[in-house]
């Protein structure tokens, strides 16, 4: 859980610092950055983790519902879990909708306006779905992990005044081929979308062997944010160490695709 929370506290600081020149960018210890990583506790991450992976029941229109599967064939569960998410973002304070591309897809979006850049945005986020190995799919790692830490970001920046736009985004069908994220950043692309960078977690939850080392998907285009966010690291997080990849199997695909950081 340490390493989880951990994290947290780098996408948490990341978003203060990105969005401006590297040469002007200076990463100094906050007491008040400090204080937002504070509020994630064990309590508030494993809760939603379980409440996503149908390990405890969740109340949606004052109903008691179970979200038993995420696997992607079984659009009716999908659809409880995307209202969750929805109304989560909902109860933050945030403006959200669904962005429904097919008969199948749908995502979820939710919307912090930046007060000096709003036309100007990064994007927090992760998929929802789950790849079967049989109808029940409960995907507590691969993928509530990365839920979590979307919905648990939108929770802790919702008094926080960012000068950048911020969506936090839960994206669908990326098992069967990054389908949503991929419906969305060639929307944003051919509407001339200033996404200025964006942060994917994948997988978060599960370090196998406790090396306390996490791996960054990164590519020529997006190193000034990497940099960024090693700096964060190193600041708030030094118990993490990392390694780099240019594996194209998540949905940060979908934006270097498109030429988004």
């Amino acid at each position: 859980m340490k390493y989880y929370i951990s994290l947290f506290a780098i996408l948490l600081v990341s978003v203060q610092f990105t969005g401006k020149a590297k040469a002007q960018v200076s990463v100094a210890y906050s007491p008040v950055v400090d204080s937002i990583i504070g509020l994630v506790t064990d309590s508030t991450v494993s809760l939603l983790v379980r409440q996503l992976s149908g390990d405890t029941t969740i109340v949606l229109g004052g109903e008691t519902k179970t979200i038993s599967t995420r696997n992607y064939q079984f659009n009716n569960v999908q659809d409880i879990a995307a209202q969750f998410v929805l109304e989560k973002f909902q109860e933050f304070g945030y403006q959200a909708r669904y962005q429904n591309y097919s008969s199948t897809g749908r995502n979820v979006l939710g919307y912090k306006i930046g007060t000096r850049y709003p036309d100007k945005k990064y994007i927090i986020c992760a998929h929802y779905d789950n790849m079967p190995t049989a109808a029940i799919a409960p995907g507590a790692d691969d993928n509530a992990s990365g839920v979590v830490a979307v919905l648990e970001a939108a929770r802790l920046l919702a008094d926080f005044p960012t000068e950048y736009t911020i969506e936090f985004a839960i994206w669908d069908e990326e098992e069967i081929g990054l389908i949503g994220s991929a419906a969305y950043a060639d929307s944003a692309a051919a509407n001339g979308d200033q996404i200025l960078g964006v942060l994917n977690y994948d997988m978060i939850a599960w370090d196998s062997n406790n090396d306390f080392k996490l791996t960054l998907g990164t590519n020529t285009l997006s190193q000034n944010l990497t940099n960024e966010y090693q700096d964060v690291m190193r600041i708030y997080t030094p118990e993490l160490n990392w390694n780099y990849t240019s594996i194209e199997a998540s949905d940060h695909a979908s934006f270097w695709n498109q030429n988004y950081p």
